[in-house]
Protein backbone atom coordinates (compact mmCIF):
# COMPACT_ATOMS: atom_id res chain seq x y z
CA UNK A 1 0.00 0.00 0.00
CA UNK A 2 2.90 1.95 0.76
CA UNK A 3 6.54 2.31 2.48
CA UNK A 4 5.33 3.44 5.71
CA UNK A 5 6.04 1.34 8.60
CA UNK A 6 3.08 0.78 11.16
CA UNK A 7 3.93 -0.55 15.03
CA UNK A 8 1.11 -1.40 16.94
CA UNK A 9 1.37 -0.97 20.71
CA UNK A 10 -1.55 -3.43 21.59
CA UNK A 11 -2.16 -3.55 25.55
CA UNK A 12 -3.80 -6.68 26.28
CA UNK A 13 -4.21 -7.40 29.99
CA UNK A 14 -6.97 -9.66 31.25
CA UNK A 15 -8.92 -9.66 27.72
CA UNK A 16 -8.81 -13.40 26.64
CA UNK A 17 -12.72 -13.17 26.03
CA UNK A 18 -11.77 -10.39 23.10
CA UNK A 19 -8.27 -10.89 22.34
CA UNK A 20 -9.61 -13.25 19.13
CA UNK A 21 -12.12 -11.17 17.86
CA UNK A 22 -9.58 -8.10 18.24
CA UNK A 23 -6.49 -9.51 16.27
CA UNK A 24 -8.67 -11.40 13.48
CA UNK A 25 -8.37 -8.37 11.33
CA UNK A 26 -5.08 -7.28 12.38
CA UNK A 27 -3.33 -10.57 11.51
CA UNK A 28 -5.49 -10.87 8.16
CA UNK A 29 -3.73 -7.61 7.13
CA UNK A 30 -0.75 -8.56 8.15
CA UNK A 31 -0.36 -11.83 6.00
CA UNK A 32 -0.34 -9.37 2.71
CA UNK A 33 1.26 -6.46 4.34
CA UNK A 34 4.90 -6.86 5.58
CA UNK A 35 5.39 -3.11 6.92
CA UNK A 36 2.94 -4.10 10.04
CA UNK A 37 4.57 -4.79 13.81
CA UNK A 38 2.87 -5.65 16.40
CA UNK A 39 4.22 -5.15 19.86
CA UNK A 40 1.47 -6.45 22.88
CA UNK A 41 1.98 -5.50 26.60
CA UNK A 42 0.01 -7.55 29.15
CA UNK A 43 0.94 -6.26 32.72
CA UNK A 44 -1.30 -4.79 35.48
CA UNK A 45 -1.07 -1.23 36.24
CA UNK A 46 0.00 0.23 39.11
CA UNK A 47 -3.51 1.05 40.49
CA UNK A 48 -4.11 -3.05 40.46
CA UNK A 49 -1.45 -3.59 43.09
CA UNK A 50 -3.90 -2.22 45.55
CA UNK A 51 -7.53 -3.24 43.36
CA UNK A 52 -6.56 -6.33 43.78
CA UNK A 53 -7.38 -8.59 40.26
CA UNK A 54 -7.64 -12.20 38.73
CA UNK A 55 -5.27 -13.39 36.06
CA UNK A 56 -6.35 -15.35 32.88
CA UNK A 57 -4.55 -16.46 29.73
CA UNK A 58 -4.23 -13.31 27.76
CA UNK A 59 -0.46 -13.37 27.97
CA UNK A 60 -0.34 -16.90 26.67
CA UNK A 61 -2.45 -16.66 23.98
CA UNK A 62 -0.34 -14.18 22.40
CA UNK A 63 2.72 -16.15 22.46
CA UNK A 64 1.52 -19.40 21.38
CA UNK A 65 -1.58 -18.86 19.27
CA UNK A 66 -0.35 -15.67 17.54
CA UNK A 67 3.72 -15.51 18.00
CA UNK A 68 3.21 -11.42 19.19
CA UNK A 69 6.42 -10.36 21.43
CA UNK A 70 4.29 -9.54 24.85
CA UNK A 71 6.15 -7.82 27.62
CA UNK A 72 4.78 -9.07 31.03
CA UNK A 73 7.40 -7.44 33.13
CA UNK A 74 7.90 -5.06 35.24
CA UNK A 75 4.28 -5.46 36.63
CA UNK A 76 2.40 -2.54 38.39
CA UNK A 77 3.79 -0.03 36.53
CA UNK A 78 2.33 3.18 35.29
CA UNK A 79 0.26 3.06 32.09
CA UNK A 80 2.66 5.15 30.01
CA UNK A 81 5.37 3.69 31.01
CA UNK A 82 3.98 0.06 30.09
CA UNK A 83 3.16 1.13 26.82
CA UNK A 84 6.26 3.13 26.16
CA UNK A 85 7.93 -0.47 26.89
CA UNK A 86 6.01 -1.50 23.64
CA UNK A 87 7.06 2.02 21.90
CA UNK A 88 10.73 1.11 22.56
CA UNK A 89 10.66 -1.83 20.76
CA UNK A 90 8.63 -0.98 17.65
CA UNK A 91 11.47 2.17 17.50
CA UNK A 92 14.13 -0.59 17.29
CA UNK A 93 11.95 -1.99 14.31
CA UNK A 94 12.08 1.03 12.45
CA UNK A 95 8.69 2.46 12.78
CA UNK A 96 7.46 5.70 10.90
CA UNK A 97 4.06 5.44 13.23
CA UNK A 98 3.16 3.87 15.85
CA UNK A 99 -0.69 2.81 16.86
CA UNK A 100 -2.18 2.33 20.33
CA UNK A 101 -4.67 -0.84 20.44
CA UNK A 102 -6.66 -2.19 23.37
CA UNK A 103 -7.99 -5.79 23.21
CA UNK A 104 -11.65 -4.33 23.07
CA UNK A 105 -11.37 -2.71 20.03
CA UNK A 106 -12.54 -4.62 17.35
CA UNK A 107 -11.02 -3.11 13.33
CA UNK A 108 -12.58 -4.58 10.41
CA UNK A 109 -9.57 -5.05 7.56
CA UNK A 110 -11.43 -2.19 5.60
CA UNK A 111 -10.90 0.13 8.40
CA UNK A 112 -7.09 -0.62 9.12
CA UNK A 113 -6.62 -0.03 5.53
CA UNK A 114 -8.64 2.92 5.22
CA UNK A 115 -6.74 4.59 7.98
CA UNK A 116 -3.29 3.51 6.85
CA UNK A 117 -4.01 5.10 3.65
CA UNK A 118 -5.74 8.08 5.21
CA UNK A 119 -2.18 8.46 7.67
CA UNK A 120 -0.08 8.06 4.25
CA UNK A 121 -2.27 10.69 2.57
CA UNK A 122 -1.67 13.10 5.03
CA UNK A 123 2.49 12.76 6.07
CA UNK A 124 2.44 16.24 7.34
CA UNK A 125 0.42 15.83 10.05
CA UNK A 126 1.81 14.58 13.52
CA UNK A 127 -0.99 12.51 15.10
CA UNK A 128 -3.98 10.94 14.50
CA UNK A 129 -7.65 10.72 16.26
CA UNK A 130 -9.80 7.75 15.72
CA UNK A 131 -13.76 7.57 16.48
CA UNK A 132 -14.60 5.00 18.31
CA UNK A 133 -18.26 3.47 18.59
CA UNK A 134 -18.65 2.80 22.39
CA UNK A 135 -21.06 -0.26 22.76
CA UNK A 136 -22.17 -0.36 26.43
CA UNK A 137 -24.52 -2.11 29.02
CA UNK A 138 -25.47 -5.81 27.12
CA UNK A 139 -23.27 -4.53 24.44
CA UNK A 140 -26.48 -3.90 21.77
CA UNK A 141 -26.47 -0.15 22.34
CA UNK A 142 -23.38 2.47 21.77
CA UNK A 143 -22.01 5.91 22.44
CA UNK A 144 -20.69 8.15 20.01
CA UNK A 145 -17.71 11.12 20.43
CA UNK A 146 -15.20 8.82 21.82
CA UNK A 147 -12.13 10.17 19.63
CA UNK A 148 -9.15 9.57 21.35
CA UNK A 149 -5.21 9.98 19.58
CA UNK A 150 -4.08 6.80 18.63
CA UNK A 151 -1.82 7.07 15.76
CA UNK A 152 1.61 9.24 16.12
CA UNK A 153 4.64 9.73 14.56
CA UNK A 154 7.75 8.21 15.66
CA UNK A 155 9.83 11.19 14.26
CA UNK A 156 11.16 13.47 16.82
CA UNK A 157 9.13 11.09 19.51
CA UNK A 158 10.45 10.22 23.06
CA UNK A 159 7.56 8.13 24.66
CA UNK A 160 4.41 8.28 26.45
CA UNK A 161 4.26 10.86 29.45
CA UNK A 162 0.50 9.59 30.52
CA UNK A 163 -1.31 7.08 29.30
CA UNK A 164 -2.02 7.74 25.51
CA UNK A 165 0.04 11.00 25.20
CA UNK A 166 3.25 11.22 23.10
CA UNK A 167 6.04 13.91 24.03
CA UNK A 168 8.63 15.22 21.61
CA UNK A 169 11.94 16.82 21.87
CA UNK A 170 11.97 18.77 18.64
CA UNK A 171 14.05 20.65 16.35
CA UNK A 172 16.98 19.31 18.88
CA UNK A 173 15.06 21.02 22.39
CA UNK A 174 15.77 19.93 25.83
CA UNK A 175 11.85 21.35 26.35
CA UNK A 176 10.21 18.23 25.73
CA UNK A 177 6.66 18.89 23.63
CA UNK A 178 3.66 17.32 24.14
CA UNK A 179 1.88 15.91 20.85
CA UNK A 180 -1.11 18.45 22.01
CA UNK A 181 1.28 21.11 20.72
CA UNK A 182 1.94 19.81 17.57
CA UNK A 183 -0.34 18.84 14.51
CA UNK A 184 -3.44 16.59 14.80
CA UNK A 185 -6.13 15.31 12.55
CA UNK A 186 -9.02 13.08 13.14
CA UNK A 187 -9.71 10.46 10.60
CA UNK A 188 -13.41 10.64 9.56
CA UNK A 189 -15.85 8.07 10.27
CA UNK A 190 -16.66 7.63 6.64
CA UNK A 191 -13.22 6.25 6.71
CA UNK A 192 -13.04 3.81 10.57
CA UNK A 193 -15.84 4.28 13.48
CA UNK A 194 -14.50 1.27 15.41
CA UNK A 195 -16.46 -0.85 16.98
CA UNK A 196 -15.16 -0.37 21.03
CA UNK A 197 -16.38 -3.09 23.38
CA UNK A 198 -16.06 -0.85 26.48
CA UNK A 199 -18.38 -0.59 28.72
CA UNK A 200 -19.87 -3.69 29.48
CA UNK A 201 -22.35 -5.73 32.01
CA UNK A 202 -18.86 -8.16 33.25
CA UNK A 203 -16.45 -9.18 36.02
CA UNK A 204 -14.04 -6.51 33.50
CA UNK A 205 -15.93 -3.98 33.85
CA UNK A 206 -16.54 -3.86 37.70
CA UNK A 207 -12.57 -3.75 37.82
CA UNK A 208 -12.30 -1.22 35.49
CA UNK A 209 -14.88 1.08 37.65
CA UNK A 210 -12.13 0.71 40.13
CA UNK A 211 -9.05 1.08 37.84
CA UNK A 212 -10.62 4.53 37.00
CA UNK A 213 -11.85 5.69 40.38
CA UNK A 214 -8.14 5.20 41.79
CA UNK A 215 -6.53 6.40 38.64
CA UNK A 216 -8.51 9.56 38.16
CA UNK A 217 -9.08 10.57 42.08
CA UNK A 218 -7.88 14.42 41.42
CA UNK A 219 -11.23 14.29 39.43
CA UNK A 220 -14.85 12.68 39.43
CA UNK A 221 -14.05 9.68 39.58
CA UNK A 222 -15.81 7.46 36.79
CA UNK A 223 -18.50 7.93 34.50
CA UNK A 224 -20.24 4.84 35.10
CA UNK A 225 -20.74 2.28 38.48
CA UNK A 226 -21.96 -1.09 39.21
CA UNK A 227 -25.40 -1.43 40.60
CA UNK A 228 -24.65 -4.57 42.86
CA UNK A 229 -28.92 -5.01 43.98
CA UNK A 230 -29.52 -5.83 39.86
CA UNK A 231 -25.47 -7.22 38.77
CA UNK A 232 -25.21 -4.60 36.07
CA UNK A 233 -23.84 -1.46 34.78
CA UNK A 234 -25.46 1.76 34.96
CA UNK A 235 -24.50 5.41 34.50
CA UNK A 236 -23.09 7.22 37.89
CA UNK A 237 -25.41 9.87 38.05
CA UNK A 238 -23.22 11.37 40.57
CA UNK A 239 -20.12 11.76 37.93
CA UNK A 240 -22.33 13.74 35.71
CA UNK A 241 -23.72 16.07 38.52
CA UNK A 242 -19.92 17.13 39.12
CA UNK A 243 -18.68 17.71 36.00
CA UNK A 244 -21.48 19.67 34.51
CA UNK A 245 -21.51 17.07 31.75
CA UNK A 246 -25.11 15.77 30.10
CA UNK A 247 -25.54 11.67 30.53
CA UNK A 248 -24.22 10.53 26.62
CA UNK A 249 -27.21 9.54 24.20
CA UNK A 250 -27.79 5.60 23.50
CA UNK A 251 -27.95 4.60 20.06
CA UNK A 252 -28.77 1.09 18.25
CA UNK A 253 -27.42 -0.17 15.67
Amino acid sequence: MNNLKFGIILAAYNSSGTIDSCLRSWIEFQKNNSNLEICAISLPFEEYKEIGHEEDNTAEILVKDYNIKTITQPRYIKESDARTLAYNQLINKGCDYVWILDADEIYTEDEISGIIRFVSFNEFVNSFNINFKNYVFDGNCWIDGFCPPRIFKTKGSKGFYWDNDMVYGVNDSTKDISYKNLSQMVIPKRVAHVKHLTWINNETTKNKIKYQEKHFNNGAGCSYKWNDQQNCLEFNEEYFKKTGETIPKLNFD
